[in-house]
């Protein structure tokens, strides 16, 4: 991840770019990665209500550059059910 928006709740920091999205838990250090389908970079990352909501943003397709007027959520509670691409506990 090159700039990638970091936020964070309680109990887990997220980070987020171009199709990913990434869990730290400090408390038991663990890391997981998960892919998402918004290929979109340089957007701004809230928490609310249990909800990450990534907001604006370019998408980048091959050789075009488009600013994107997204407004996209994710609930958090969908971590837990699905299964990380990649899991590090440090």
């Amino acid at each position: 991840m090159r700039k990638p928006v970091i936020i964070k709740d309680k109990e887990f920091i997220y980070l987020q770019e171009e199709g990913k999205i990434i869990t730290f838990k400090p408390k038991t250090k663990a890391l997981k990665e998960y892919n998402i389908d918004l290929k979109i970079k340089g957007s701004e990352m809230h928490f609310s209500n249990e909800k990450l909501y990534i907001i604006g943003g370019f998408q980048v397709e091959d050789y075009r550059k488009a600013p994107s007027n997204g407004f996209y959520n994710v609930k958090v509670s969908e971590f837990f059910k699905t299964k990380p691409v990649n899991n590090i506990t440090f």
